[in-house]
């Protein structure tokens, strides 16, 4: 719902395309700031409780940038919705990893990203469709799209819910005595290491690549739509979740391609 609507409700609002520009950079910089903290922290503490954690604060976060006007409130909830979806982002995959067999993961990994891209599908069709509904009821478009977008942070806050049911692996404790005795800090990496920073360095280099790309693209397409074709929500909401079926179709092929 936000990824359709949000800037469309900030240009509603009267402000410039640049203030939308500002808003995605924000967000994005706050989550970048966050990623690496997030990792060391997840490294050290429960998956669950930061997963429940950015469930909370994320849709919090949202609840109050649909309905904040002002353009500090704004760039600030939007640094606090990049820092806290940044939990979701960076925990999610050695969640489940952590908490399912080598030989499930594949498939497991493809079953949600596809959910999520699902549910996205249903928010972007679905939140462009109700805010049109409104506005034939009579609500102004601001209005209409302050409910749409609330309606969508809640649903987050809802996500806090599921989350205190699950049940996580007990952590395998490591055998102290297996380690080499000595302080290790003084000696060089091991070749593996060193391997794995490299790989690292080259998937780093390549999401860079490809977030330049999207981040020129993705978060101005449906302002794109509505100010060159004048369509209506409901039609950006469909267009978008065109592309995201896709990717949907590309991720379940996925595991088959590879094996």
């Amino acid at each position: 719902m936000f990824s359709v609507l949000y800037n469309l409700y900030v240009q509603t609002l009267g402000y410039p395309d640049t203030m939308n520009g500002t808003l995605v950079s924000v967000q994005s910089f706050a989550t970048a700031l966050i990623f690496i903290p997030i990792g060391l922290l997840g490294d050290r503490t429960s998956h669950k409780l930061l997963l429940m954690t950015g469930a909370l604060f994320t849709g919090l976060s949202f609840m109050g940038r649909s309905l904040a006007s002002g353009e500090s409130a704004l760039i600030v909830l939007s640094a606090a919705a990049g820092l806290f979806a940044a939990f979701f982002q960076v925990i999610a995959v050695p969640f489940l990893a952590g908490n399912s067999d080598k030989k499930q993961r594949l498939k497991l990994f493809s079953y949600h990203f596809s959910l999520v891209l699902a549910a996205q599908v249903i928010g972007s069709s679905g939140g462009g469709y109700l805010a049109d509904v409104l506005q034939s009821a009579g609500w102004s478009k601001i209005q209409s799209l302050q409910a749409v977008l609330f309606t969508g942070g809640a649903a987050s806050v809802l996500a806090f819910v599921p989350l205190l049911l699950i049940r996580q692996k007990p952590a395998v404790q490591k055998d102290a005595s297996a380690a080499p005795p000595g302080p290790a800090l003084s000696h060089p990496l091991p070749s593996s290491a060193r391997e794995d920073w490299s790989a690292i360095a080259k998937f780093t280099l390549a999401q860079l690549i490809v977030g330049l790309g999207s981040g020129l693209v993705v978060p101005y397409l449906n302002l794109y739509f509505t100010n060159r074709f004048d369509v209506s929500l409901t039609a950006v909401g469909i267009l978008i979740s065109l592309g995201q079926i896709m990717t949907i179709v590309s991720m379940l092929i996925g595991p088959s391609l590879a094996s």
